[in-house]
């Protein structure tokens, strides 16, 4: 179950390598783009941006 969660993770995030790669060498597409905010909107369903958070100014300094 635990190879099935992490291959949920990394098709997108292979997707989102590969055609961010593509725009820095300057092949400039605008499904690129769109391409990578649907991956990013499949990693953002999936929750696990959830447990991702900045630390507050209250905990700054601890």
């Amino acid at each position: 179950m635990a190879a099935g969660v992490a291959h949920e993770f990394r098709n997108p995030l292979t997707s989102i390598k590969g055609f961010a790669q593509l725009l820095q060498q300057g092949n400039e597409k605008p499904e690129y783009i769109e391409l990578i905010l649907s991956e990013v909107g499949r990693l953002e369903a999936m929750g696990i941006f959830n447990n991702c958070q900045t630390p507050s100014s209250e905990n700054a300094g601890s």
